[in-house]
């Protein structure tokens, strides 16, 4: 509705200071809308940013990380991304914890920069595209595949391990970047 378009300001007012939870839905990819909806302030917590699966309690909740920060474009060209460290939690990625401080994400995965494969439907873009067939993405979207992979490899192994199991054993085993 272009109506909701422009600047919105939320007051909040009472007699004692105290926190209040709000969560707008993330419009960043969405090609109707210009500038993704976000909030400013001094007071704004940017930690508290996972939401519905992940911050179910028993689901493993993964975080990305930065593999690389250059890599050679389909044209052939050396192209880089300045924001991000090699190592570093990315910055689409919370680092928790949830509204009421319960730990999340368990892991991080690699996850930014990650060669992956290009959607037909998807637009070229010069920069990003590494082929035809390939592109450079990133997000927790790239690295809960490698989480899924070893908490299949886990389960073919042991079936009857419970989802505290896996997250005990994924969490032993985890090393920082």
């Amino acid at each position: 509705d272009t109506a909701l378009v422009g600047t919105w300001k939320l007051l909040v007012g009472g007699k004692t200071l105290g926190v209040v939870d709000v969560w707008i839905e993330d419009t960043a990819d969405d090609e109707e809308v210009d500038d993704p909806a976000e909030f400013e302030g001094r007071y704004v917590d940017e930690r508290m940013r996972i939401g519905s699966p992940g911050a179910a309690r028993r689901a493993i909740t993964v975080g990305d990380y930065t593999t690389k920060t250059a890599w050679t474009s389909a044209r052939g060209r050396r192209e880089r991304e300045p924001d991000l460290s090699v190592g570093s939690v990315a910055p689409s990625s919370s680092d928790g914890p949830l509204r009421d401080g319960f730990p999340k994400p368990e892991l991080t995965a690699p996850g930014s920069m990650i060669v992956g494969p290009r959607s037909r439907s998807a637009p070229a873009d010069p920069r990003l595209d590494v082929s035809d067939a390939h592109r450079i993405m990133g997000g927790t979207s790239m690295a809960s595949p490698f989480v899924a992979g070893v908490v299949a490899l886990l389960l073919e192994r042991e079936p009857m391990l419970t989802p505290e199991d896996i997250k005990r054993r994924l969490q032993c085993a985890a090393k920082a970047p």
